[in-house]
């Protein structure tokens, strides 16, 4: 069964063509198709027979040198994703298992390493996983085997083994969904530099982005990621305390409790971009130096079971802390919040009215009211 395709060039759209793929199957199962972030290489997996990569041709849409990695039968399984810099590759295996690979090791099928295992969450339903995505920030997002209500993502692809960080059940949605997980392009890959095949000449000219979180244990370390696009050959990071790193995605430590502005400059052979974002450590900031606000919500409200907490924005808690009181004023839960998504449990409270507070070192940053229902 050859995989059709079409391709696009100045003149339109041509095809359909058709490429055949080796080794041919005459019955496909469940699997996934996908093309890495730089455009050179095409993954191929098959729960029924196996993973195959292949180096793709961006001017002719050719395949070539094919690298068969045999799986036992995968059953529900049949994630695939690509990590940002194409390094490393990850599938779902089995339901209860995710396998990362690295591309750029000489026998990929001994790099082999198994990232995750199902933890056995339930939500309501079994939670194992399923199809995968890339995310604009940087992650991978995988749904789930059955009908509920939460998405597993990891945090940091580009990492190699356990450092990719896969979180379970980590992404907690306001509803039930069955199997859903949307497939985008791959909007940011940039023209072919070089190629006899771009006849545009628009060249990479890079656009800088990064995000970043604290360390759960020390408010003044921060780990960055970058998440800038276009081909950047060259990084130039300035934390705003005096100190810079070249590093794509540092971890640095800062003096102290204040607002730092840090920049990330990104460059190649064409051009260069800055994107800087001002970061709050703590409830003090630096005299003459706007403070950024936090941007707090809560959602779904009304509940049921469970409700989010996103802090959002460019501050960065020191010691932030999630409380919720009953209508008379009693504390009935308390929780840390790190910058991000939250997630708060409501299980064994009555069906009411609740309020809750978000204080960072006993300053208040927001409150509201949440309607707890059955």
């Amino acid at each position: 069964m050859p995989l059709p395709y079409f391709l696009l060039t100045p003149e339109g759209i041509g095809g359909p063509f058709e490429a055949n793929l080796e080794p041919e199957f005459d019955v496909y199962t469940l699997g996934k198709i996908v093309f890495s972030p730089d455009g050179k290489k095409m993954g191929r997996y098959e729960t029924e027979h196996g993973l195959y990569f292949y180096d793709f041709d961006r001017c002719d849409a050719s395949l070539s040198n094919p690298v068969f990695i045999p799986l036992p039968n995968s059953s529900l399984g049949g994630g695939l994703a690509f990590s940002p810099n194409s390094r490393f590759a990850y599938i779902s295996a089995s339901n209860s298992l995710v396998f990362q690979f690295d591309l750029w090791e000489d026998d990929i099928a001994a790099s082999l390493d198994t990232v995750a295992v199902y933890d056995g969450y339930m939500s309501p339903v079994w939670t194992t996983f399923f199809l995968m995505q890339s995310g604009p920030d940087g992650r991978i997002y995988i749904n789930t085997t059955n009908s509920n209500n939460v998405l597993h993502y990891i945090d940091q692809p580009n990492k190699k083994g356990e450092a990719c960080k896969v979180v379970q059940h980590g992404f907690q949605m306001p509803f039930i969904q069955y199997f859903g997980i949307p497939h985008f392009p791959n909007y940011r890959l940039g023209p072919l530099d070089g190629s006899p095949c771009d006849t545009l000449s628009l060249d990479n000219h890079p656009v800088a982005k990064y995000r970043c979180y604290q360390d759960t244990s020390d408010y003044l370390t921060v780990e960055f990621t970058d998440l800038s696009t276009y081909a950047p050959t060259a990084w130039a990071w300035d934390f705003g305390d005096g100190t810079v790193s070249q590093d794509t995605s540092p971890v640095h430590t800062f003096p102290g409790g204040g607002t730092y502005e840090v920049c990330l400059t990104v460059s190649n052979q064409y051009s260069s971009d800055t994107f800087c974002k001002v970061l709050q450590l703590g409830p003090s900031a630096t005299e003459g130096r706007p403070v950024p606000q936090a941007d707090i919500s809560v959602f779904p409200n009304p509940a049921q079971g469970f409700t989010n907490v996103r802090l959002g924005g460019d501050y960065l808690p020191r010691n932030a802390r999630f409380t919720l009181f009953t209508a008379t004023g009693q504390p009935v839960h308390t929780q840390r919040l790190a910058a991000g998504w939250g997630v708060v449990p409501l299980e064994g409270l009555a069906p009411g009215i609740y309020f809750w507070e978000v204080r960072d070192e006993g300053r208040l940053l927001r409150s509201g009211k949440l309607v707890r229902v059955e």
